[in-house]
């Protein structure tokens, strides 16, 4: 029987979602389509499960740990003989810039413009410009 393989990125194993026979292959049977689609919302399921599991087990650590460097808390204690010197400059340096960007990227004008090459290209830009800006 045909399949299409949906591999889950945060998951070893794949997701085989069977496919209707239309018979010219020799194969005998028909999936429904209702199966189909049942073993369609199954893997859909199963790797938005994975999505989130890995999402909150693997990934909440690495941010925790990345929030406090960020913060400028101390990770774990210093060597002896090492300096226990923390600076929390890039994160003084977001927090000072941070007001501009927002203004920037959520104000009443479009962040992004899209320019036409052409004069047939005019239209199209204008809609490239309105869809990434809304």
């Amino acid at each position: 029987m045909p399949s299409v393989f949906l591999n889950s990125p945060a998951d070893a194993h794949a997701a085989t979602i069977p496919q209707p026979n239309d018979g010219k292959d020799g194969e005998v049977g028909e999936v429904g389509e209702s199966a189909l689609q049942t073993d369609l919302q199954t893997s859909i399921t199963q790797m938005v499960t994975d999505a989130i599991l890995h999402a909150d087990g693997t990934l909440s650590t690495a941010r925790a740990e990345a929030e406090a460097y960020y913060k400028g808390e101390k990770p774990a204690p210093a060597d002896e003989g090492r300096s226990e010197v923390v600076m929390t400059v890039l994160r003084d340096v977001v927090l000072q810039m941070m007001p501009s960007l927002l203004r920037i990227l959520f104000g009443e004008e479009a962040a992004v413009e899209y320019a036409p090459s052409n004069k047939e290209q005019i239209e199209m830009a204008e809609q490239v410009t309105r869809f990434v800006a809304s």
